[in-house]
């Protein structure tokens, strides 16, 4: 007999619903290590009543998506939906990876993402984290990696969990490599200032205007003192990269005249966006290449 409190369904001067659900022990401790524990051990579940049931009480649980991991584990497949949505998906994945009964529902989490394969988002938000939740708890490399790449590409600062089941060590480290590139972006301008500086274009006075127009546009868009906002919240590695490629030059002429004696005009071919363009190719092909997630799963 499980008892469950949903602290969801009532009002702020409403006590707390009770549902219970009469379960096989034998059911769950087979798919579940933590039943088997919890039901073999010494804690008060492992002894029976007086009708020969253990009482098992838990809390914060969505009752359906409790009510489908439990069909799974007793074989009631008819009464296993095909398809649900994606919240309840994450609901699911999160009852699987807490009560460890991830091998149970293994023919039916490959259905439901399958279902859902047309909604993998494409940009950074609530719906990638629980993406990235669930492709974790269900062993998708392929999904995981994506929200992944897309989480750290796009978030701003630590990533929000959502009380979610995530790897032990996946935020962390997506936070620390969201400071490290930007750190690496921070000394990409510093060197490309010190490059122009000890004049790397065709001429003197190129390089003075080159130098000019980074300062003034790092300047105008805030950049000019990142180096020294550690830990740079507030700022993603997309949305700097797309400032960076916005950054323009005016291409430095100069006239004079041909061996006909007519005056012609010549303009520099160097600018600010070769420059920079050339930087963030090197720097998107690290991060094409950035694994965050393949150590995390043995």
């Amino acid at each position: 007999m499980i008892n469950l409190r949903e602290p969801t369904s009532f009002h702020e001067d409403e006590a707390p619903s009770e549902i219970q659900m009469r379960v096989s022990s034998r059911h769950l401790c087979l798919a579940s290590p933590y039943f088997e524990k919890m039901l073999s051990g010494t804690w008060k579940e492992s002894t029976s009543n007086q009708e020969g049931l253990y009482k098992i009480s838990v809390s914060d649980w969505n009752v359906e998506a409790l009510l489908i991991v439990f069909n799974i584990i007793h074989g009631h497949n008819r009464n296993v939906p095909r398809s649900i949505g994606l919240e309840m998906l994450a609901e699911v994945a999160a009852i699987v990876d807490y009560f460890d009964c991830r091998e149970a529902v293994d023919p039916f989490h490959d259905i439901w993402i399958q279902s859902l394969k047309g909604q993998i988002p494409k940009s950074y938000g609530k719906d990638s984290t629980l993406w990235l939740s669930i492709s974790w708890v269900f062993f998708r490399m392929d999904v995981m990696n994506k929200m992944a790449q897309l989480t750290l590409m796009n978030c701003t600062k630590t990533p929000q969990t959502m009380d979610l089941p995530f790897p032990p060590t996946l935020i962390t480290k997506i936070e620390e490599q969201r400071q490290m590139i930007i750190r690496r972006m921070c000394r990409m301008l510093n060197e490309l200032l010190k490059k122009l500086c000890d004049r790397v274009s065709c001429k003197q006075e190129c390089s003075a205007m080159l130098l000019g127009s980074l300062l003034r546009q790092m300047h105008a868009k805030g950049l000019a003192s990142l180096q020294y906002e550690w830990p740079f919240h507030g700022y993603s590695i997309e949305s700097l990269m797309a400032i960076l490629s916005e950054f323009s030059s005016t291409a430095l002429s100069s006239w004079g005249y041909d061996s006909n004696g007519r005056r012609s005009t010549n303009k520099c071919s160097c600018t600010l966006q070769s420059m920079i363009k050339d930087e963030l190719g090197v720097l998107r092909s690290s991060l094409d290449t950035l694994e965050l997630i393949k150590i995390e799963v043995k």
